[in-house]
């Protein structure tokens, strides 16, 4: 018996994703004009702390 998943993905995760993915390596202002945002201010979501930001930090300290 076969089980089929479904993964959805929606046009809205793809852009999130992309403005997650860039903010690490990208100015904030560049990513505005890519993701075609008027406010820098829209933009800065992505800049928020995730959880496995702050764990991957923490797992990177050499004591």
């Amino acid at each position: 018996m076969e089980i089929e998943s479904t993964l959805r993905v929606t046009p809205h995760m793809l852009r999130n994703a992309l403005g997650y993915k860039l903010v690490k390596t990208t100015p904030l202002t560049t990513i505005q004009q890519i993701l075609r945002h008027d406010h820098v201010a829209t933009t800065n979501i992505y800049t928020l702390t995730t959880q496995q930001d702050m764990e991957m930090a923490l797992s990177n300290i050499e004591w």
